[in-house]
């Protein structure tokens, strides 16, 4: 897979689970260790969306020889680029939604 910084990344928990995810923006690459930094948009756990903090972020491992990317569904998964979504922060207690932008 090929990644590039501003591209939004969901990030699966478990290999047989699609409830439990984090969904984030690339702001850096570290090829030596095939890992991904990301600003967090939003988490799910159980199929709860969790309250993200401005400036929370992740981590995560995009190497294919991973044990969970051996399944049908991928553990990472390419939603959009920045450009093309717009992250809408939570308000008055709702969850924060990404959303996409269309002409």
């Amino acid at each position: 897979m090929n990644y590039k910084i501003g591209q939004i990344v969901k990030s699966m928990d478990f290999p047989t689970r699609v409830d439990c995810y984090m969904v984030g923006v690339i702001e850096s690459i570290d090829e030596t260790y095939q890992t991904l930094a990301l600003k967090t948009l939003q988490i799910v756990s159980q199929g709860e969306k969790i309250e993200v903090n401005e400036g929370d972020q992740f981590q995560t491992h995009y190497s294919p020889d991973m044990f969970e990317d051996m399944y049908e569904a991928p553990r990472l998964q390419i939603m959009g680029i920045m450009q093309e979504m717009i992250y809408v922060p939570p308000v008055d207690g709702k969850p924060g939604a990404i959303v996409e932008v269309t002409a």
